[in-house]
């Protein structure tokens, strides 16, 4: 029995038969009532701590896309600036054949670079 000390008065006749259902459906739902209320709170608890972890995870996200703006733009900005220059000198017809490699090598590595940052916003977008 749940609640052995109403029956135990209701032996002794110290309360009647009545009074013992009264008294253990008062307790039933009394226990049931505080049962439910810890599974409220325990449920808040997860609730809010869910909403918690929505939140860092939102932030970590803006955090990581403003980083990537910005990264985007203080690389390919001077990217494009590297990469004018380079067709603009190999254009001039008095460079020597090792400025001439050199600058064959220099846009080579700076198509190298703007296609990585290309893969990498490719890869930022998909994941969006």
């Amino acid at each position: 029995s749940q609640f052995p000390m109403a029956y135990f008065l209701a032996f002794w006749g110290i309360i009647d038969v009545p009074q013992t259902i009264i008294i253990y459906q008062f307790l039933s739902m009394a226990t049931k009532g505080l049962y439910a209320s810890i599974l409220m709170d325990m449920y808040k608890d997860a609730l809010i701590h869910a909403q918690d972890q929505l939140d860092e995870k939102r932030r970590a996200n803006d955090s990581r896309r403003s980083f990537l703006k910005y990264l985007f733009h203080e690389v390919r900005t001077p990217l494009n600036t590297l990469s004018i220059g380079i067709e603009i000198l190999n254009q001039s017809n008095n460079l020597d054949e090792v400025a001439q490699e050199s600058l064959l090598m220099m846009a080579g590595a700076s198509e190298f670079m703007a296609g990585t940052l290309n893969d990498v916003l490719s890869m930022q977008k998909i994941e969006e």
